[in-house]
């Protein structure tokens, strides 16, 4: 589950919580206050094996295959969701 973090404008604090993706924190984990809570955005980078080992690579060597391997995710993806059959349930 991804990790998020809030922030309460009431007693102007922050902490993150650890939910599922469709939840969403309403009640302040500091100051109990509902509906003061903004959901801060926050990128999460998890190097792969490679990466690690791969420290004399060029910089841009490593953009580039990072950059192939997120498009052929990205095709992959796509592919998936083209062939998805959809019901009124989703």
């Amino acid at each position: 589950m991804p990790k998020y973090t809030y922030y309460c404008h009431r007693c102007d604090e922050k902490f993150d919580l650890i939910h599922a993706l469709k939840w969403k924190q309403i009640v302040c984990e500091v100051c109990n206050h509902p509906n003061m809570l903004e959901r801060i955005p926050s990128m999460v980078y998890v190097p792969k094996e490679k990466d690690i080992q791969s420290n004399l690579s060029k910089p841009g060597q490593i953009v580039k295959e990072t950059i192939q391997e997120i498009k052929t995710d990205l095709r992959s993806e796509k592919y998936r969701l083209k062939n998805r059959t959809y019901t009124d349930d989703d």
